[in-house]
């Protein structure tokens, strides 16, 4: 499977789609030497193979449900494939748990999930003191600094 790389400058859509495509991608399955075409069918291979417990795997796909509870994207179970499918959210159920806060200079477009600031919104007596934020990378060394306006 192909690294996705997440950037903090992603937009929401971008970021939906990059997601996506992360998550298409378990379950892939090229590198299992059984020739299965999926993960459910490779466990319920090696269950019958271990314990000799039933005569095909669609005894083994019947036994496994999958429920999808509250929330974004989706879950479902093809018991004839044995393949379990995961949709990630929609660029507008992201978008949904956004909003603006206009109390405070901040407006958030949900048609297009962009951020924008009022007019002479912002100012520095909206924080009370400097706050750095340091993001690091997978090793820990530091990779970029953003600091805010504040006293």
């Amino acid at each position: 499977m192909a690294k996705t790389v997440i950037n903090l400058s992603d937009t929401v859509t971008s970021l939906v789609t990059k997601t996506n495509t992360i998550s298409d991608g378990l379950g892939d399955v090229a590198a299992i030497a059984t020739g299965d075409s999926n993960v459910v069918d490779a466990i319920n291979a090696i269950k019958i193979i271990a314990e000799g417990a039933f005569a095909d795997s669609a005894a083994v796909k019947s036994l496994i449900s999958v429920v999808d509870t509250t929330g974004d994207g989706s879950l479902s179970y093809n018991t004839g494939t044995g393949i379990i499918t995961y949709t990630g959210p929609s660029a507008s159920e992201v978008r949904a748990h956004f909003q603006s806060d206009s109390a405070n200079g901040i407006i958030f477009d949900s048609s297009t999930g962009a951020f924008s600031l009022l007019a002479d919104g912002l100012s520095h007596t909206k924080f009370k003191s400097k706050v750095s934020l340091i993001i690091y990378d997978s090793v820990g060394s530091p990779i970029k600094t953003i600091y805010s306006p504040g006293a």
